[in-house]
């Protein structure tokens, strides 16, 4: 049973620590298993208790991932497509950034109109001369 859900956690990624996790449940439960220390009944409440442990760690792990998946999505998306915003200033401000940057022909054109607008490189003022 538990073999299945890490099964379905390596898929989000996380597998290194999704084997970790397994590898010492796999431990805990054959040393509970062969353990004289604990009645029948008082080793399946062990193993079970640790098998909720573990699987909650696992779930921390999935939504870790499912987390990052999101914000690389979002990311990826603003790439492509501009900003997720559609207020009228966003689309207007970024309608202009593209219309400004297919009248610049180089690098170093992006760099003067940069430096224009701004004034200063790293923080202090640059003036050419």
């Amino acid at each position: 049973m538990l073999t299945a859900y890490l099964e379905r956690v390596n898929k989000y990624g996380k597998g290194d620590q999704a084997l970790g996790l397994r590898e010492r449940f796999t431990t805990d439960a054959e040393l509970i298993r062969n353990s004289d220390q604990f009645t029948e009944v008082g080793k399946r409440l062990e193993i079970a208790k640790r098998y909720v442990d573990t699987r909650k760690q696992l779930d921390t792990l999935r939504e870790q991932f499912r987390a990052a998946v999101e914000a690389q999505r979002v990311q990826l998306q603003r790439g492509l497509f501009g900003p997720l915003d559609t207020s009228p200033e966003t689309v207007a401000s970024h309608r202009a950034a593209h219309a400004l940057a297919e009248q610049l022909e180089s690098k170093d054109d992006a760099l003067k109109e940069l430096l224009s607008r701004t004034g200063s490189v790293g923080g202090s003022h640059h003036t050419e001369g």
